[in-house]
């Protein structure tokens, strides 16, 4: 049986020949947890957004979780059934202080400078800046990641290290590279979020999204900034980094903020990705057409 990871790494497949089904459902997709053992609550709530995705984006879907796997059926529209589990994984995690990897950025130089591949070309570190070693081209971008993925490129790294993209800013050609430090449990995930809202940027010409923290885990979010002044947390959805600041002084009011200079509708985007952002990877393990 031939799993698909619904989230970063996501394989879309085709179905046809529904389409002369007069039925309002005719095909039924079983998705497993990645995390089997995740507690109730997250597989509960992952199911309630799948839910709400589907009503935000006036789509037909019959979702529900049955002994412990989602089944969901879906309308004759010859659509890709991932298309109803599409979203990527929302976390905050600790980073790693560019500074401190100069060594291991050296060594991934002269490897890279070994295979003909100069490593500026990949990376500009004159722009390296808390957790950011540098900037990549976004047309280097996938020959950037073949590089990290060497097995004497892991060996350099510290353990749990991984370079995730940044958003790239209107018309530019380049994102930062940041060096995250991706673990199973992340420190902040979306169960401990109230909500995502935007709201307009203090100089007035752009746009923030406000992540608010449930009265509960306001508490774990200070302890965390705490842990992490003057340091960079990565504000991730799926692996992609929304923003990384740096970390001035604790938070104690249980709120973040994601300052990214996006006008009225990318902020609207991004709050409504969060908000809708999945708990847990879902697993298609079946796609069946139904009488």
């Amino acid at each position: 049986m031939k799993k698909i990871i619904v989230g970063a790494a996501l394989m879309v497949f085709m179905l046809s020949g529904c389409q002369g089904h007069a039925q309002k459902y005719c095909q039924q997709v079983t998705a497993e947890f990645s995390d089997a053992d995740a507690p109730e609550e997250l597989k509960k709530l992952t199911v309630e957004k799948l839910i709400q995705n589907v009503k935000y984006k006036k789509q037909q879907a019959d979702i529900k979780l049955e002994n412990g796997v989602i089944v969901a059926k879906i309308p004759c529209e010859g659509v890709s059934p991932s298309t109803y589990f599409r979203s990527g994984k929302f976390a905050i995690y600790e980073t790693y202080d560019a500074a401190g990897l100069a060594n291991a950025l050296a060594g991934m130089a002269s490897i890279s400078a070994d295979m003909g591949i100069p490593f500026e070309q990949l990376v500009d570190t004159h722009f390296a800046y808390g957790a950011s070693i540098g900037t990549c081209l976004i047309m280097r971008m996938e020959q950037f990641q073949a590089l990290v993925n060497l097995q004497e490129i892991k060996k350099l790294l510290p353990d749990g290290l991984t370079f995730a993209f940044g958003i790239p800013e209107k018309g530019a050609k380049s994102v930062p590279v940041f060096a995250v430090k991706i673990v199973k449990d992340a420190p902040i995930t979306l169960n401990m979020m109230k909500d995502a809202a935007i709201t307009e940027s203090r100089n007035g010409m752009s746009y923030d999204v406000n992540l608010e923290f449930k009265k509960e885990y306001k508490k774990a979010w200070e302890e965390l900034t705490q842990k992490n002044t003057n340091k960079c947390l990565a504000i991730m959805l799926g692996d992609q980094v929304l923003s990384c600041p740096m970390l001035m002084a604790p938070i104690a009011n249980g709120k973040a903020t994601i300052a990214a200079n996006m006008d009225k509708q990318q902020a609207g985007e991004m709050a409504q990705r969060i908000n809708f952002s999945l708990p847990l990877e879902v697993l298609i393990t079946e796609v069946k057409m139904l009488d």
